[in-house]
């Protein structure tokens, strides 16, 4: 009986050392357990960066001879060519691609690991683009000529900035982010036909020489279109971090043609 006395004190006297030791970090005493309030990078503020990239962009001039005023039937008082029209002229598609570089300019808020911000982004491009149909128009007897006709239409995007919204969540040093935008740039187009004559026997017989003579159009014009985009940027230091992404942008018609980019892009920028 008394051993057993002994061992019950014994118990006691270790349970509550082991107690004592675990004091306020012991889950088990509950109500004196505080947590450790989780810590994150900062984003917020403002930055500037650089970047380069590659991008593609199609180019659709389907609707290109449908334009009233364009591709239309040469001056009647020509009359070399004055039964000559190109209506019958038909544009797919093409596609072009270019290394692009720019800028971007930007401020990030930040609540706990949700970050939302705004940027401007702007890319310089040499993109272009070019569709090309040809007809030949066999002379009957008759005829003076004969005449290849050919069309063409090329648009060129020289270069857009994209005002962008951007939405991030913050995990160790990345910032995996999405963006949506407006993209504004600058585009010269072109749509010029071209007819070649050269004299048959009775144009020869005749005295006719041989020609050439175009017509069409040249302009710039503002492109108006809209983007949206996958990236993630990576902090290497407090303030200066790596960035890479991808971003597609869709313009409006561009005097009927359409386009579109996809741009991949990296570059580092600098947090104030």
């Amino acid at each position: 009986m008394r051993r057993l006395i002994i061992a019950v004190g014994l118990i006691a006297l270790v349970s509550d050392a082991f107690a004592a030791d675990m004091g306020e970090y012991s889950t088990l005493r509950g109500s004196n357990y505080v947590p450790g309030t989780p810590s994150y990078i900062r984003w917020s503020g403002a930055y500037v960066g650089g970047q380069i990239g590659y991008q593609t962009a199609r180019m659709d001039f389907a609707n290109t001879s449908g334009v009233p005023g364009l591709f239309g039937a040469f001056d009647p008082a020509n009359p070399a060519t004055a039964p000559l029209s190109v209506a019958w002229a038909r544009f797919g598609t093409n596609n072009s691609s270019a290394i692009s570089y720019g800028a971007f300019l930007g401020y990030n808020t930040q609540w706990d690991d949700l970050v939302l911000g705004a940027e401007v982004n702007f890319n310089f491009s040499s993109l272009t683009g070019m569709a090309r149909d040809q007809q030949h128009y066999n002379p009957v007897p008759t005829n003076q000529y004969n005449v290849d006709v050919t069309a063409t239409n090329t648009l060129h995007i020289r270069d857009y900035t994209n005002f962008r919204l951007r939405a991030g969540y913050v995990y160790d040093n990345f910032l995996p982010y999405a963006t949506v935008g407006l993209a504004v740039g600058r585009a010269q187009f072109s749509h010029i036909a071209t007819a070649t004559g050269t004299p048959t026997a009775a144009g020869i017989a005749a005295g006719a020489g041989p020609f050439a003579v175009s017509e069409g159009e040249t302009g710039t014009q503002v492109a108006w279109g809209y983007s949206g985009g996958l990236g993630i940027d990576y902090a290497i230091r407090s303030n200066i971090f790596l960035r890479g992404e991808y971003e597609y942008i869709k313009f409006l018609p561009l005097s009927s043609t359409l386009a579109a980019i996809n741009a991949f892009r990296v570059g580092a920028g600098f947090r104030f």
